[in-house]
């Protein structure tokens, strides 16, 4: 859900900012994630060229939603938390890029940090590229219950 919204938010961005610099583009995605009250977005690092395709990102996130219901709900929790977020960066992002950028939480409140921070970058420039992909993958879960509803279902 998160790529998918993060994706689209990218297309509307090109058509309502045509003429914005790289840089602008990309930094809209964040500003209407702050606008929706999902997260505030403090860039850190960025190195985009989207002509030749180059991107490097590194972002702090304040007051990050995800991390603070997880924390609300459930208390600390060992791995990073923010999946939607993260799935919207990359959704994002590599709609704007035209390739697959991936994002990693590498620090979040929800662990413990002292803020969440995400970093992104063409996926096949992660060191395990198979377990990043597997994210990003569609789960068969969902398929495999309509299946079995189909099967289920009382004969009349």
């Amino acid at each position: 859900m998160g790529y998918a919204s993060g994706a689209k938010d990218a297309e509307l961005a090109r058509k309502l900012l045509p003429e914005s610099n790289d840089e602008d583009l990309l930094m809209m995605g964040p500003r209407l994630h702050t606008l929706e009250g999902v997260v505030h977005v403090k860039p850190i690092k960025i190195d985009i060229d989207i002509r030749q395709r180059h991107f490097y990102g590194e972002f702090l996130w304040e007051n990050s939603h995800e991390a603070s219901e997880h924390l609300k709900l459930f208390g600390i929790h060992p791995e990073p938390v923010c999946w939607t977020q993260i799935g919207y960066a990359s959704g994002y992002t590599s709609e704007i890029m035209g390739r697959f950028i991936a994002y990693r939480e590498v620090e979040c409140k929800a662990k413990g940090d002292r803020h969440c921070r995400i970093i992104g970058k063409p996926i096949e420039d992660w060191d395990d590229v198979d377990e990043e992909r597997r994210h990003y993958r569609p789960d068969p879960m969902a398929e495999q219950l309509l299946a079995l509803q189909d099967v289920s279902q009382p004969l009349a």
